[in-house]
């Protein structure tokens, strides 16, 4: 039994051990200035004939600022500002809100519910330092991502982070010349990208919440909003301050 349990605990400290870690991202700024977070839901589609069972919440994106600003100011690690200046910016548009039912009761009424909000978040950069260039800018120029990737690798002249990012290495500004030979006639256009607000991140989050509609825990969907727009924000900022 003993030696059982000893390869039981053995197991589970290596399988602890392969999982993903996280540690804190270090950034140029220190500041963060969130922008009102954009409610791009479509509320005029084919979904609106289900109006009685898929709802649009109201002014869900000011609670979604809000919440992002208290945990922003929770977490500590960057400190909520209101300009951009000096700042990383934070935006977030709201994609789509959903609704699904996860348990019935005898009578086919619906017992539990799930809600989940769909976000996409750029994090953007003034600070040449954290310059990273990703695929859909380099998409917007016309430019090919294969080839403009290869070069900024293959000469060391940044690091890939994902497959449709590479971050510049510090310095890079001082090789202007050594760029202009590696991109030829498209330097200009790079230039051009790596001397506005850069991209530092960018991400799909999906916040989400589980509650019930009877029962001694029961909430309204309106109370679970709440807790959806909490979940959401917390998401957010940990994909703001962690990198995995």
């Amino acid at each position: 039994m003993r030696k059982a349990f000893t390869f039981f605990l053995l197991g589970f400290i290596f399988a602890a051990g392969c999982g993903y870690t996280t540690h804190s991202v270090t950034f140029a700024e220190k500041t963060i200035f969130i922008k009102p977070v954009v409610n791009a839901i479509k509320i005029a589609t084919e979904d609106s004939k289900y109006a009685n069972y898929k709802t649009f919440p109201r002014l869900i994106e000011n609670e979604l600022t809000s919440a992002l600003t208290r945990e922003f100011n929770i977490n500590g690690q960057l400190k909520v500002v209101n300009s951009g200046a000096d700042a990383l910016t934070l935006i977030c548009t709201i994609k789509d809100y959903q609704k699904e039912s996860l348990r019935y009761g005898s009578s086919d009424d619906v017992r539990e519910q799930r809600l989940r909000l769909y976000v996409t978040m750029s994090l953007l950069s003034n600070h040449a330092a954290t310059v990273v260039v990703t695929e859909s800018e380099i998409n917007k120029t016309g430019l090919v991502w294969g080839d403009v990737c290869d070069k900024f690798l293959k000469n060391g002249l940044g690091q890939q982070l994902d497959p449709g990012e590479v971050r510049l290495k510090p310095g890079w500004e001082d090789k202007k010349d050594e760029m202009a030979k590696v991109f030829g006639d498209d330097f200009n256009k790079i230039l051009s990208l790596l001397q506005q607000s850069h991209t530092v991140k960018e991400k799909e989050v999906v916040g989400e919440t589980t509650f019930f509609l009877t029962g001694a825990s029961q909430k309204t969907e309106t109370a679970a909003q709440v807790d959806l727009v909490d979940d959401t924000a917390r998401r957010i900022t940990e994909a703001v301050v962690e990198d995995w």
